[in-house]
């Protein structure tokens, strides 16, 4: 995870954090993925989706398959 450096920290807030994967060849790896589904969130994030379902396509089954929460 990286964060902006002209960004000011926020306790429990991911707003200015960006997700960056390098391989170990030096690129970076990039996913597409598509949200197949969502669950409800409890607590501080009740009335909303708390976290979501999402799905890669398989060229191999042409289909989605679910591959994280």
């Amino acid at each position: 995870m990286l964060k902006c450096s002209s960004s000011q920290y926020l306790n429990d807030s991911r707003k200015y954090w960006a997700k960056l994967k390098i391989t170990s060849n030096g690129f970076m790896d990039t996913l597409d993925l598509v949200p197949i589904g969502g669950y409800f969130g409890k607590g501080k994030r009740a009335n909303t989706y708390g976290a979501y379902l999402l799905a890669c396509f398989n060229s191999k089954s042409n289909r989605f398959e679910a591959i994280c929460k």
